[in-house]
């Protein structure tokens, strides 16, 4: 058995090729067992290791590919890492190209939004409809600016749940 870890070369097919021809494998029962990711699978040549293993008895070709998600996408936001979340926003900003230009428009809302001296994002008025007040002890309700008559409440349909 020929065990070899290729995930990490440059050239997994010359490490493999390399490999096999170090070996004694003349009239030998071969097997061959290699990791690799994922993204090198079109750097084998399956053909060459065929050719390169057929002055062994038999042999048995192995590929096993490695989990890519052992690795972080992004280190810096690692397991057992903490960062802030500006510094998440921002790491997150400079691995993703295509925000380049948005980048410093983004940082700045977070910023806002985290801190507690942020601007308002309305106006002092908490009500969406300006002078609207809740209804009072008596169950009527104030007038609305856009109408001078008050709003009478409804005593004629009730609704009955049986």
């Amino acid at each position: 058995t020929i065990r070899l870890d290729v995930s990490s070369a440059d050239d997994p097919q010359a490490l493999l090729l390399k490999a096999l021809n170090a070996a004694d494998i003349d009239d030998a029962v071969v097997r061959l067992i290699y990791r690799l990711r994922a993204d090198q699978l079109v750097q084998i040549d399956t053909s060459a290791l065929q050719t390169a293993l057929a002055i062994a008895h038999t042999y048995s070709i192995h590929p096993e590919l490695v989990s890519q998600l052992a690795h972080p996408r992004l280190p810096e936001l690692g397991v057992g890492n903490t960062i802030a979340p500006v510094e998440a926003l921002a790491a997150y900003l400079d691995n993703h190209p295509h925000l380049s230009d948005l980048k410093n428009d983004m940082l700045q809302a977070a910023q806002a939004l985290l801190t507690a001296d942020a601007e308002p994002w309305s106006s002092s008025d908490p009500s969406p409809l300006g002078n609207v007040s809740e209804a009072g002890a008596s169950g009527e309700f104030a007038t609305a600016p856009w109408d001078e008559e008050p709003i009478p409440e409804p005593t004629e349909s009730q609704l009955r749940l049986l």
